[in-house]
This record gives C-alpha cells, structure tokens and sequence, in this order.
C-alpha cells in the first residue's frame, strides 16, 4: 500500500507531524508561515473535492490555511508526515472572506507546553504551547 493510502483504511493513528500555516485572509490565524507541530488522533480526515468542488480554486485562491509538510518543509501525501492522505498536504481551509477557518488536526491538544510529548529544550519554555498564538488571535478577532 502506498503511503498516500496507508491511514485512509480508517485505522487510527497516533502522531505529531509537523504543518504549514499558509498565507490566508483568515483573522483568525496570525501566524502564517509558522512550522507548528500537529497533534493528530486518529487517521480519518480526508480531504475529498470529488464531489464537492474544484480542488484547484482552494490551491490558487489562498484558502489553504495548514498542510501536512515533510522534513524538507513542503506539502506532502506521504505517511506519516500526512497521516490522511489529503491532496496536496492540506489539512486547513479558510473562506474567502476569511471569517470561518476549518481543520481536522486538533490544536487544542499543545496550546499548552506541558501537553508536549517532547519538545527541544530552548523552545515553549513556558506555559504557552505552539497553538495559543491561534487561539488568542480568535478571541482577538471576535473582541
């Protein structure tokens, strides 16, 4: 089984790869451009345009707001960097307008650094996790 396929068995999955906070009009994520780890639990999420659109308007309009990347820093299908399979890494959109930003990861799971299984020792020194920063810009947003 090739690795783009390997986790779409509906299997669940346990792991941290790393993701790409793309360039998005969304409020709500501030960060971009940040390598952040993705604490992923379980191996559905899929992104699937088959039947609901032109995957090519999301990669040309800037409304991919996270990707599964690999080692080297770029989009990738391969298990386990992208533990789903979806195409092109992505794994977070954003609307036009950039009021409603969605993702399967689940960041609430290393807003804090104690929630982090490992972490290098000269970074999240303190409380705050790699995620909060998205987290306090969407309670910035809506105040």
């Amino acid at each position: 089984m090739d690795g783009a396929r390997q986790r779409v068995d509906g299997a669940h999955a346990s792991a941290c790869p790393k993701g790409d906070m793309s360039r998005v009009p969304s409020g709500r994520i501030r960060s971009q451009g940040s390598l952040l780890p993705i604490p992923v639990a379980h191996g559905e999420g899929k992104a699937d345009f088959s039947q609901t659109g032109d995957f090519e308007q999301y990669l040309t309009g800037d409304l991919i707001s996270l990707r599964y990347i690999d080692a080297k820093g770029e989009p990738t299908v391969q298990y386990p960097a992208n533990p789903n399979g979806s195409p092109a890494g992505t794994t977070g959109f954003t609307s036009t307008d950039g009021r409603a930003t969605i993702m399967m990861p689940h960041p609430e799971g290393l807003f804090r650094a104690v929630q982090m299984s490992y972490k290098p020792t000269d970074q999240f020194t303190g409380e705050a996790g790699p995620w909060l920063k998205m987290f306090q810009n969407a309670r910035a947003y809506v105040s």
